[in-house]
């Protein structure tokens, strides 16, 4: 198992302060994982947060880059994150597709940091698998990403030209697992 590893912001600080209230902050941490679903083994970064007091957090006294015992878990509920935001956590087919539902509720999804190593995943198998399907293959025909032109210099009587080369070339990105 791969230890967790706290990750600093883009100005090198390991805390970040709550804008709503500057008592309370988070330190951010990343793991890399190995998920096994349906059979397929899949590589993924978790991140998660550990929030606290700035004051507890400071006392910990943890470090850019530092590696941390524990692991990050993922743990998936039909219960909302957040009443007052109920939005939060929802798990989607992909960044924009449909909400994973397992029968007819929403499914949330959350990680946590933990120093207990022998804590497990949750997991929910979503239910609506033919909205899903659809909604991959309504993408998959919609989006295609150009692949950019790449130019060729040729030599003609002492003047050189940009020649575009594999500039009708066109690319799909989108590949959709049944998972």
């Amino acid at each position: 198992m791969n230890k967790v590893k706290v990750v600093a912001d883009e100005f090198g600080s390991v805390i970040r302060v709550s804008q709503n209230n500057p008592d309370y902050g988070f330190v951010r941490v990343e793991q890399d994982a190995i998920e096994v679903s349906n059979g397929w083994v899949r590589r993924k970064v978790r991140s998660s947060i550990v929030p606290g007091l700035v004051s507890d957090l400071k006392a910990i006294g943890w470090k850019a880059n530092q590696l941390l015992e524990g692991k990050i878990t993922v743990k998936e509920s039909v219960e909302p994150i957040m009443e007052s935001n109920p939005d939060f956590g929802v798990k989607r087919a992909g960044q924009d597709g449909p909400v994973c539902l397992f029968e007819d509720q929403a499914i949330y999804r959350r990680t946590y940091y933990t120093m207990d190593v022998n804590d497990t995943d949750t997991f929910i198998q979503h239910t609506n698998v033919d909205e899903i399907r659809e909604s991959n293959a309504q993408r998959s025909s919609i989006v295609q990403v150009s692949k950019p032109a790449k130019a060729a210099k040729v030599s003609a009587s002492n003047d050189e030209i940009e020649i575009p080369v594999n500039a009708d070339v066109e690319e799909s990105t989108d590949v959709a697992f049944d998972f």
